[in-house]
């Protein structure tokens, strides 16, 4: 399920399921969808004085890839750094069975804090 259709899910029930995630659901709601849709990141980013990880899905049809090296040119930090995932759509495959995208994220993004804020 892509996000467009887990958005357009969690409007017509309530909220929309990751099957998986995490090894429990995560029921995420339409505020959730509303509050990530309205977000000016790279406003953000500019402020954040530490290290970003930017992660990407090269299938994301949502933002481009570029967007993830716009995200690490935007931060202030020159240890910021982007990491792209084969196979992997827009929410990291989390609406989908496959658990492996979403393990192989965390074990990315667990490196990079202990690399970074250890």
């Amino acid at each position: 399920m892509s996000f467009a259709q887990a958005y357009e899910t969690a409007k017509d029930k309530g909220e929309a399921v990751a099957p998986r995630w995490s090894g429990e659901p995560m029921h995420v709601g339409v505020r959730w969808f509303e509050e990530v849709q309205s977000m000016d990141t790279l406003a953000e980013i500019a402020k954040y004085p530490g290290s970003v990880l930017a992660v990407h899905g090269v299938d994301d049809s949502t933002l481009p890839p570029e967007s993830a090296e716009q995200i690490v040119k935007t931060s202030p930090n020159s240890a910021s750094r982007t990491h792209m995932v084969e196979n992997c759509a827009h929410t990291f495959n989390a609406f989908t069975e496959d658990t492996a995208t979403m393990d192989g994220m965390i074990a990315v993004t667990g490196e990079y804090f202990l690399k970074h804020l250890g």
